[in-house]
């Protein structure tokens, strides 16, 4: 298959619109895969492998791999990174500094994760198999 230059001509109008819809929602959700420092509310005893974790703005999450290490910390600094797979946070203390899998459990205050959600959803709703399409169509002769 031969890659030919983009371009939108090479849709239907339907396509077009999904196509659309998806760029607003990009730009909704500003960079995708940006990190944001947080702050945890309290005391953070490390990881048990089902760890809930509350943030100061309100952001609730739960660790889910599993991975066990204890480290004590009042409100430590963490970089909480998502990208449309998922979210890891990462506490800045000594012996908790790994990158751990998180599930959003609820987004408090945080817009980033609102808009990462609103992004998801836009994705979900065009449909996987009509991206796949919008794709082919725009990048092959």
């Amino acid at each position: 298959m031969e890659r030919a230059e983009p371009t939108l001509e090479r849709l239907t109008p339907e396509q077009r619109e999904a196509v659309t819809r998806l760029m607003a929602a990009a730009y909704m959700a500003g960079t995708l895969d940006g990190a944001q420092e947080v702050t945890i509310e309290g005391a953070f005893n490390g990881w048990d492998g089902e760890t809930i974790v509350k943030l100061t703005d309100g952001t609730v999450l739960e660790q889910n791999e599993y991975e066990y290490s204890y480290c004590y910390a009042y409100r430590p600094d963490a970089r909480l990174t998502c990208q449309l797979g998922g979210c890891e946070l990462q506490v800045h203390d000594r012996g908790c500094s790994e990158n751990i899998k998180v599930t959003v459990l609820d987004e408090g205050r945080n817009p980033g994760l609102g808009r990462l959600r609103q992004f998801r959803q836009a994705v979900r709703r065009i449909g996987i198999e009509q991206l796949f399409d919008i794709f082919n169509r725009l990048f092959t002769e």
